[in-house]
């Protein structure tokens, strides 16, 4: 079926519903192919972007819902859990940088547990919110520095440990990435 605006749909209908496996092309380009539910994309399916983006997993009432890998065009891939079309509960993201998150998510964003490798060889072992370091984590330079302590808002903040692969070492207050004398 074509539709007015150059959409166009091939497969099972059911009471001119798109029912049962089917794809859908977009007149940009984008392209879904899966299962269909009363007219809404449910269970396994794969959409192709027009933007080159590609998503493969479930879907659930039209939107990306359980298990997917989304493959941006930039060569970052994510995969995990997703609920309402955002990046929700555990999962991975490999950036094209070299960068590495496993842990969980919230609304799209890093937000809970979770470790972030940098390329650069850099780690961030703790809590995030939003998508920042928030409440207690672990930070370990490549060159054998760490600081252990609590971060509030990306930033070290509150108490803390920083310990230099010098040996020498800081216990106390820390305030926007710095220590409080």
């Amino acid at each position: 079926m074509i539709y007015v605006n150059n959409d166009k749909y091939e497969g099972q209908w059911n009471d001119g519903l798109k029912h049962g496996y089917g794809v859908y092309t977009m007149a940009d380009g984008s392209r879904y192919e899966g299962n269909w539910m009363n007219d809404e994309r449910e269970g396994q399916g794969l959409f192709l972007y027009a933007s080159g983006d590609k998503y493969e997993g479930m879907y659930s009432k039209n939107v990306k819902s359980g298990y997917g890998v989304y493959i941006a065009s930039n060569g970052d891939r994510y995969e995990g859990e997703w609920a309402n079309d955002k990046r929700q509960g555990n999962g991975t993201l490999y950036m094209a940088n070299g960068d590495k998150y496993i842990g969980e998510w919230k609304e799209g964003e890093k937000s809970g547990k979770g470790i972030y490798y940098f390329g650069h060889g850099d780690t961030y072992d703790g809590y995030w919110l939003g998508g920042m370091r928030h409440g207690f984590g672990k930070y370990s330079w490549s060159i054998g520095d760490y600081y252990e302590g609590e971060w509030r808002f990306d930033k070290m903040n509150g108490k803390g440990k920083f310990k230099g692969a010098d040996g020498s070492e800081y216990v106390g207050e820390f305030s926007n990435d710095n220590k409080v004398n």
